[in-house]
C-alpha cells in the first residue's frame, strides 16, 4: 500500500508545480494588463496635478491683484481721488472663476485618483481569483480508471530471429557455434 499512496503523493506534487508555473504565468499576464493601464492613468494624474497647480497659482495670482484694486480703490477714497469700484468688481469676478476653474481641476484629479485605487483593487482581485481557481485545481484530483484496449497498443520496434539446427541421427545440433 506504501507504493500508490507514495505515486499519488507525487502526483499531487507534480500537478502543485504545474499548477504554481500556471498561476505564475497568469499573475504575469495580470500585471502586464493592469500595467498598461495603470500608466495610462499615471500619466493622466500627472497631467491633471500639473494643471492644478498651474490653476492654483493663477488664483494666488488672481488674489494678489484684487488685494491691489481694493487697496487702490481704498486709497483713492483716502485722497479724495476718484476711482472707479468696476475694476475691483472686475478682479473680483476673475478671481472667483479661477477658483471654480481651481475646484473643477481638483475635482477631476480626485477622480483619476479614484479610478488609479480602483484598478489597483481590481488587480489585487483577479490576482487572488487566478490564485485561488489554481489552487482549487491541485485539489480535483479523482481516479479514472481505464483499461486498456488492443486499439491503443502500438508496436514500436518488431523483428524475426532464426537459428538453424541440423538434425544429425536424432539429435539437434546448432549450426553455427555460440561465441
Amino acid at each position: 500500500t506504501a507504493g500508490p499512496e507514495m505515486a499519488q503523493g507525487e502526483f499531487v506534487k507534480l500537478c502543485s508545480e504545474a499548477a504554481r508555473k500556471q498561476t505564475d504565468l497568469e499573475i504575469e499576464k495580470i500585471k502586464k494588463t493592469f500595467a498598461a493601464k495603470a500608466a495610462a492613468l499615471e500619466k493622466k494624474i500627472a497631467l491633471q496635478q500639473q494643471d492644478v497647480k498651474e490653476q492654483q497659482q493663477e488664483v494666488d495670482q488672481r488674489r494678489i491683484e484684487e488685494l491691489g484694486a481694493g487697496g487702490n480703490l481704498l486709497l483713492g477714497m483716502l485722497t479724495g481721488r476718484k476711482r472707479s469700484i468696476n475694476t475691483n468688481l472686475s478682479k473680483r469676478r476673475m478671481t472667483s472663476k479661477s477658483v471654480s476653474e481651481l475646484e473643477g481641476e481638483q475635482k477631476e484629479l480626485d477622480l483619476l485618483l479614484k479610478d488609479q485605487a480602483e484598478l489597483q483593487a481590481q488587480m489585487a482581485a483577479a490576482i487572488q481569483e487566478a490564485e485561488d481557481r489554481w489552487g482549487d485545481k491541485v485539489m480535483e484530483v479523482s481516479e479514472v480508471p481505464m483499461t486498456p484496449q488492443k486499439k491503443d497498443i502500438y508496436t514500436d520496434l518488431f523483428g524475426v530471429a532464426w537459428l538453424p539446427y541440423y538434425q544429425v541421427n536424432g539429435q539437434e545440433v546448432p549450426a553455427f557455434e555460440k561465441p
